[in-house]
């Protein structure tokens, strides 16, 4: 299923979905309430979810379609900020983040990604995954887990945390772009990466909202969130 409100956008990607699977069969919601009906009435193997539309409810969306169908693949799929956005919605159970503004092969490839059900976010969010390490763990916890990769792992790691992209890496080792992949993701398991990510602690892992009442009329607040653990068994990313 589709779930955006933009003609175009979603004739993009249906055209990418046919070309991807054979004879599939594809609806369509322009909102969220829309979504929610089809999600009820049809059993379905992928969503591809625009966060950005009528009746959205942030991450919130994530658990409510997953309280209906909750093996369904949930990619999303948006033009907002993917920096600023991504950890939230992972954290919240989405099977991947993908902006808007990616190119034709990265779109293709976050599709399949999580159709083979893996978890799919761009290098600079992988990126991000390994400095949370940093940011988030101890220091003697974090030289314990680097101990355990090897030189290899370690001088790849480093290559990650300089910004450099996969292809960069495979040109500067002299290593092949799959090879790299590989070794990113036992750097992720070795790393226990799933364990530090920032998740957004609200009531069923969503934004915890509290309505206070400001002169008469209503304010809405985010809380702050913590750190938590997030499920492992869909592990590693995609390439």
């Amino acid at each position: 299923m589709i779930v955006e409100d933009h003609f175009l956008t979603s004739t993009g990607i249906r055209i990418l979905l046919n070309e991807i699977i054979d004879e599939s069969e594809i609806y369509e919601a322009i909102s969220f309430e829309g979504a929610l009906e089809t999600c009820a009435s049809h059993k379905l193997d992928l969503i591809i979810l625009d966060i950005d539309i009528p009746g959205g409810a942030d991450a919130d969306m994530i658990p409510q379609l997953r309280r209906i169908q909750p093996e369904v693949k949930i990619l999303v799929c948006t033009g907002f900020d993917e920096k600023k956005y991504a950890l939230e919605y992972i954290a919240a159970g989405a099977s991947g983040f993908v902006s808007k503004s990616s190119e034709r092969p990265k779109m293709r490839l976050a599709i399949e990604t999580v159709l083979e059900n893996k978890r799919y976010v761009s290098d600079v969010i992988q990126q991000r995954f390994l400095e949370e390490i940093y940011q988030k763990t101890n220091e003697s916890a974090v030289s314990s887990e680097v101990s355990r990769l090897s030189t290899r792992e370690e001088e790849i790691m480093k290559l990650i945390l300089d910004g450099k992209w996969r292809k960069e890496i495979a040109s500067l080792l002299r290593i092949s772009p799959n090879t790299v992949s590989t070794y990113k993701s036992r750097i992720f398991e070795k790393m226990k990466v799933s364990t530090v990510i920032t998740q957004v602690e609200i009531r069923n892992r969503s934004v915890k909202v509290e309505r206070r009442l400001y002169h008469g009329a209503s304010r809405w607040m985010v809380t702050p969130f913590e750190c938590m653990a997030v499920n492992s068994s869909r592990w590693p990313f995609g390439p």
